[in-house]
């Protein structure tokens, strides 16, 4: 099978010779197949692409997670404060933590799809460009930084090379070599993430506490 990635053509055979060896043979190196030498080439060629598709993934699955954990928090204390009330009370509670969880399914999108971004799925493009797009317009500035570097490393050429059902193939040959994320960016997302989950929860804070009492 005869594939083109990145410009250099990649035959994958489909059946490896074996050639016998004579029984006096002095030869101490084994063979090495032509497609797999390819293989190494193109996967080094692309191993800093890997590790930028990586730490985007990592960073959407870490701040994913951090939004995500709070509100499933809010929606059970929620769920906790209708038990020591009335049947009303306990309707109102289960209904409040049900629109409460709603909003959980955006960040625990992020978290499927940073990590599939993460183990280089090929069908994780398109929903991490989307994620990005998200994160602009839901999290400015932060978001709209993050959010656009994403959409840089993702819609790059090179990019869609990786994440390609080919290149899927390349990466299974060869086990052996290893790309690396940078773990700076993403521990930047979660202090981001934090420092916004505070500043929300102390605008839910005045916000009830400005309320009017309810009447009796």
């Amino acid at each position: 099978m005869v594939f083109i990635l990145n410009g250099n053509v990649v035959e994958l055979p489909s059946c490896m010779s074996t050639t016998a060896t004579p029984p006096h043979s002095t030869a101490t190196e084994p063979a090495q197949s032509p497609a797999m030498s390819t293989f190494e080439q193109t996967r080094r060629e692309n191993l800093k692409t890997e590790g930028q598709i990586r730490t985007v993934g990592t960073s959407l699955a870490v701040a994913g997670l951090v939004v995500f954990l709070p509100i499933v928090g809010a929606a059970i204390l929620k769920l906790i404060g209708g038990f020591n009330g009335s049947s009303d009370e306990m309707g109102q509670a289960m209904a409040g933590a049900v629109s409460i969880l709603i909003f959980a399914l955006f960040p625990a999108i992020f978290v499927v799809l940073g990590n599939r971004l993460e183990k280089l799925d090929p069908t994780s493009r398109i929903g991490g460009i989307l994620a990005c797009c998200f994160a602009i317009v839901s999290a400015p500035p932060f978001g709209l930084i993050f959010g656009i570097a994403g959409l840089v490393v993702l819609l790059r050429a090179p990019s869609k090379s990786v994440l390609s059902p080919e290149y899927s193939q390349v990466i299974e040959q060869t086990p052996t070599i290893k790309s690396r994320r940078s773990w700076i960016i993403p521990l930047f997302v979660v202090i981001v993430a934090f420092i916004y989950l505070v500043m929300l929860g102390i605008a839910v804070a005045n916000a009830a506490a400005n309320q009017p009492p309810r009447g009796f």
